[in-house]
């Protein structure tokens, strides 16, 4: 039985859903949600969600620094499933799901990070297992799109560094600083008026830079386009305890793809949840891995 789906947004992310969405024979896609008149035979304008008819799910690729928080009154109505990334803001979100739609299902934050990693954690740490997580080299969307929202901002990508020395000490015993763990490289287009109000603002975002070891590039905005054409990405979460040593190393090749990928397999799985009385606002740790994949794996 085929499921009806929409997409939100038409940034990567969006046309990386539309993507898996049209090659998934499960899967009827109904729209595509832009703010931006887009090429897609797909298109709706994103004002006319509400008119959205016959949709099982909507998957939002809308970024998590402030639009998707502004944006989920529209989706009030719809089933949903978003890859919600601000680790930090997970309890303050879920609370405004089920404020905003408590009465739907809310499937949040399953990406590959949130999403796969953490149920990398959770398992690793049955039986007292201590973990941290290293993520990169690589293109962060969520952080990408942070520094976009800033005012006077043209266009901009981050790559995230991991600390190999905070890697070494972890495995050692120790606990190292979370802000000493990674580097964040941020290549900005901007106005050269706008470089050092930019550069203070970035720097000082919280749950993005605040506190972190960043380095700000200002380049064209023809830089930061080549930059944006590598989409891989990588995240190891490492795991230690008096029984055991783990880590587990996901090399994603195309980040915005493997996302894509990640929410359709949950948005596929919200039929029978519904039938089977979930509701509300729902993590990856709150889902059964049975709607997911099938028991021959155990």
């Amino acid at each position: 039985m085929k499921i009806n789906v929409a997409v939100a947004g038409y940034g990567n992310l969006g046309k990386c859903l539309e993507k898996v969405a049209l090659a998934d024979d499960g899967v009827c896609l109904k729209g595509v949600l832009s703010r931006r008149k887009i090429a897609s035979p797909y298109y709706i304008p994103f004002e006319n969600a509400s008119s959205l008819d016959d949709v099982d799910v909507v998957l939002l690729a809308l970024g998590s620094y402030s639009d998707i928080t502004q944006n989920i009154v529209r989706f009030a109505k719809f089933n949903t499933v978003d890859s919600f990334d601000t680790h930090a803001d997970m309890c303050k979100y879920r609370n405004l799901l089920q404020e905003v739609k408590g009465n739907t299902l809310s499937v949040f934050g399953v990406g590959w990070d949130p999403g796969v990693l953490s149920l990398c954690r959770g398992l690793f740490s049955v039986g007292g297992g201590t973990t941290t997580t290293f993520w990169g080299k690589g293109i962060s969307q969520g952080h990408s799109n942070a520094i976009r929202s800033v005012s006077g901002v043209i266009d901009a990508v981050e790559i995230t560094v991991p600390s190999p020395v905070a890697k070494s000490e972890f495995l050692q015993g120790e606990t190292p600083n979370a802000n000493d763990m990674h580097t964040r490289l941020c290549y900005i287009a901007c106005q050269p008026q706008d470089k050092e109000r930019i550069s203070e603002t970035v720097r000082q975002l919280p749950n993005y830079f605040a506190g972190q070891k960043t380095e700000i590039m200002f380049c064209s905005k023809e830089e930061v386009e080549k930059i944006k054409e590598q989409k891989s990405h990588c995240g190891e979460v490492v795991a230690r305890s008096d029984a055991f040593e783990s880590l587990v190393h996901l090399q994603v090749r195309d980040n915005a793809y493997y996302t894509a990928k990640i929410m359709l397999c949950y948005a596929k799985a919200i039929p029978q949840m519904k039938k089977d009385g979930f509701v509300g606002a729902l993590d990856s740790f709150d889902i059964p891995m049975k709607y997911l994949a099938p028991k021959s794996l155990i």
